[in-house]
Protein backbone atom coordinates (compact mmCIF):
# COMPACT_ATOMS: atom_id res chain seq x y z
CA UNK A 1 0.00 0.00 0.00
CA UNK A 2 1.61 3.07 -1.24
CA UNK A 3 0.93 6.22 1.17
CA UNK A 4 1.41 9.97 1.03
CA UNK A 5 0.92 13.03 2.85
CA UNK A 6 -0.75 16.67 1.33
CA UNK A 7 1.52 19.27 2.60
CA UNK A 8 -0.57 22.63 2.81
CA UNK A 9 1.19 25.85 3.89
CA UNK A 10 -2.01 27.53 5.73
CA UNK A 11 -1.64 27.72 9.69
CA UNK A 12 0.95 26.37 12.15
CA UNK A 13 -0.91 26.87 14.92
CA UNK A 14 -3.71 24.81 13.43
CA UNK A 15 -0.90 22.16 12.31
CA UNK A 16 -2.57 19.55 15.17
CA UNK A 17 -5.83 20.39 15.13
CA UNK A 18 -5.46 20.63 10.99
CA UNK A 19 -4.46 17.31 11.01
CA UNK A 20 -7.73 15.02 9.42
CA UNK A 21 -7.47 10.84 9.67
CA UNK A 22 -9.37 10.99 6.59
CA UNK A 23 -8.12 7.83 4.14
CA UNK A 24 -8.85 7.88 0.57
CA UNK A 25 -7.27 6.32 -2.18
CA UNK A 26 -6.49 7.81 -5.49
CA UNK A 27 -6.48 6.03 -9.37
CA UNK A 28 -2.68 5.59 -8.77
CA UNK A 29 -2.87 3.85 -5.36
CA UNK A 30 -1.78 6.04 -3.28
CA UNK A 31 -3.81 6.86 -0.41
CA UNK A 32 -4.02 9.95 1.87
CA UNK A 33 -3.54 9.69 5.35
CA UNK A 34 -3.12 13.38 6.58
CA UNK A 35 -3.22 17.02 5.77
CA UNK A 36 -1.91 20.21 7.32
CA UNK A 37 -1.92 23.56 7.45
CA UNK A 38 0.49 26.03 8.74
CA UNK A 39 1.12 29.80 9.86
CA UNK A 40 3.98 31.87 8.62
CA UNK A 41 6.20 30.53 5.74
CA UNK A 42 6.46 27.12 4.97
CA UNK A 43 10.21 26.38 3.69
CA UNK A 44 11.28 22.67 3.79
CA UNK A 45 9.89 19.72 4.55
CA UNK A 46 10.85 15.79 5.10
CA UNK A 47 10.36 12.62 6.36
CA UNK A 48 12.08 11.04 9.19
CA UNK A 49 12.14 8.63 12.30
CA UNK A 50 10.23 10.16 14.86
CA UNK A 51 10.86 9.88 18.37
CA UNK A 52 10.10 5.58 19.07
CA UNK A 53 11.20 3.33 17.38
CA UNK A 54 8.95 2.33 14.54
CA UNK A 55 7.35 5.79 14.35
CA UNK A 56 7.78 8.56 11.67
CA UNK A 57 7.17 12.33 11.50
CA UNK A 58 6.41 14.79 8.86
CA UNK A 59 8.95 17.46 9.78
CA UNK A 60 8.24 21.06 8.44
CA UNK A 61 10.35 24.27 8.97
CA UNK A 62 8.91 27.69 9.25
CA UNK A 63 10.02 31.05 9.07
CA UNK A 64 8.10 34.14 10.27
CA UNK A 65 9.68 37.34 8.29
CA UNK A 66 12.70 37.81 9.71
CA UNK A 67 11.75 36.99 13.66
CA UNK A 68 12.35 33.73 14.34
CA UNK A 69 11.91 29.88 13.21
CA UNK A 70 10.31 26.80 14.22
CA UNK A 71 10.92 22.98 13.04
CA UNK A 72 7.27 21.24 13.76
CA UNK A 73 7.65 17.20 14.04
CA UNK A 74 3.63 16.28 13.20
CA UNK A 75 2.31 12.82 13.74
CA UNK A 76 0.63 11.67 10.49
CA UNK A 77 -1.79 8.98 12.33
CA UNK A 78 -2.89 11.08 15.22
CA UNK A 79 -2.01 14.60 13.93
CA UNK A 80 -0.14 15.45 17.71
CA UNK A 81 2.70 17.99 17.16
CA UNK A 82 6.15 18.78 18.96
CA UNK A 83 7.59 22.31 18.37
CA UNK A 84 11.23 22.73 18.34
CA UNK A 85 11.86 26.33 18.93
CA UNK A 86 14.86 28.32 17.42
CA UNK A 87 17.15 28.68 20.45
CA UNK A 88 19.73 31.07 18.81
CA UNK A 89 18.65 34.62 19.15
CA UNK A 90 19.11 36.80 15.17
CA UNK A 91 18.81 33.57 13.45
CA UNK A 92 15.57 33.42 11.61
CA UNK A 93 15.12 30.79 9.13
CA UNK A 94 16.19 27.00 8.12
CA UNK A 95 15.50 26.59 4.36
CA UNK A 96 16.46 23.02 4.50
CA UNK A 97 15.92 19.83 6.35
CA UNK A 98 18.40 16.99 5.82
CA UNK A 99 17.57 13.07 7.56
CA UNK A 100 20.94 11.19 8.91
CA UNK A 101 21.63 7.99 7.60
CA UNK A 102 20.67 7.38 11.77
CA UNK A 103 17.25 8.97 10.93
CA UNK A 104 18.56 12.14 12.95
CA UNK A 105 17.07 15.52 11.31
CA UNK A 106 19.55 18.23 10.57
CA UNK A 107 19.50 21.15 8.80
CA UNK A 108 21.31 24.77 8.16
CA UNK A 109 20.16 28.13 9.26
CA UNK A 110 20.43 32.08 8.19
CA UNK A 111 21.58 34.71 8.45
CA UNK A 112 24.55 33.40 10.70
CA UNK A 113 24.66 29.88 8.58
CA UNK A 114 24.27 27.12 11.60
CA UNK A 115 24.54 23.25 11.46
CA UNK A 116 21.80 21.98 14.03
CA UNK A 117 19.99 18.81 14.86
CA UNK A 118 17.18 17.93 16.26
CA UNK A 119 17.31 15.76 19.85
CA UNK A 120 14.65 13.70 20.40
CA UNK A 121 16.14 13.40 24.11
CA UNK A 122 15.80 17.09 25.55
CA UNK A 123 12.94 17.99 22.17
CA UNK A 124 15.03 20.80 21.62
CA UNK A 125 16.91 21.89 18.57
CA UNK A 126 20.91 21.55 19.30
CA UNK A 127 23.21 24.24 17.68
CA UNK A 128 26.16 22.37 16.32
CA UNK A 129 27.97 25.51 15.26
CA UNK A 130 28.84 27.40 12.33
CA UNK A 131 31.10 25.28 9.85
CA UNK A 132 32.65 28.34 7.92
CA UNK A 133 33.19 32.14 9.82
CA UNK A 134 31.74 34.78 7.57
CA UNK A 135 29.27 32.49 5.86
CA UNK A 136 25.86 33.97 6.31
CA UNK A 137 23.35 31.23 4.88
CA UNK A 138 23.44 27.24 4.33
CA UNK A 139 21.02 27.14 1.51
CA UNK A 140 20.43 23.61 1.32
CA UNK A 141 21.95 20.34 4.09
CA UNK A 142 22.44 16.66 2.29
CA UNK A 143 24.80 13.00 3.94
CA UNK A 144 27.46 12.04 1.42
CA UNK A 145 27.87 8.38 1.08
CA UNK A 146 31.00 9.26 3.55
CA UNK A 147 28.22 10.23 6.35
CA UNK A 148 29.10 13.17 6.77
CA UNK A 149 26.79 16.14 6.67
CA UNK A 150 27.65 19.23 3.84
CA UNK A 151 26.13 22.49 3.16
CA UNK A 152 25.88 24.81 0.36
CA UNK A 153 26.46 27.96 2.35
CA UNK A 154 25.87 31.63 0.76
CA UNK A 155 28.22 33.92 -0.18
CA UNK A 156 30.98 31.89 -0.46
Amino acid sequence: MNRYVRLTALGAALAASAICPAQTRNASGFEHVASYRSLGGLVATAIAPGPTPGSQRVYASYLYDDITFDVIAIDPHDGSAQVFHDPIPGEFGARNLAVAPNGDVYFGTLPHAHFMRLDWKTRRMIDLGQPSAGEQYIWDTTFGPDGRLYGVTYPE
